[in-house]
């Protein structure tokens, strides 16, 4: 069955997946406009970095300390920047699973809210309005 669909895509009988033309960079500056957190504070729950990073999520991307999240040094910059990249990545993976499309609304909805919040149907209404607020900045950012 795999063979014949691959060689009907390869004739042209089954559309191939769309090309992914999402900027991913345009996502992560609406997280981090939404998050309006300069990238020393360190939020209640220990986040770091202008996109509040948990030490969970810090710890399941990077090998480096979390202490690195709240450098202003370039190579801890790169570092976040890289580690919210994964972090977005394994979110677009996983949207299909929780019956979403991959959206930057959607993506903001589970960065902020969580995979098992979002799995469990247990979000808050400030998880949707982050993630519509998101989704606003990235419009106004493909104008």
């Amino acid at each position: 069955m795999k063979r014949f669909s691959f060689l009907a895509m390869l004739l042209g009988l089954v559309p191939a997946k769309a090309k992914d033309t999402m900027d991913v960079s345009k996502v992560m500056t609406a997280i981090a406009a939404v998050e309006n957190t300069p990238f020393y504070q360190i939020g209640r729950m220990g986040e770091r970095s202008r996109y509040q990073i948990t030490p969970s999520l810090w710890e399941a991307f990077s090998d480096l300390p979390f202490s690195s999240a709240s450098s202003p040094d370039s190579a801890s910059v790169k570092e976040v920047d890289r580690v919210v990249r994964a972090h977005i990545a394994w979110i677009r993976e996983r949207l299909h699973l929780l019956h979403l499309p991959d959206t930057p609304t959607f993506i903001a909805l589970v960065y902020k809210g969580g995979y098992g919040r979002c799995l469990e149907k247990r979000l808050r209404t400030t998880d949707y309005e982050y993630a519509k607020r998101v989704g606003n900045i990235v419009e106004e950012l493909n104008k």
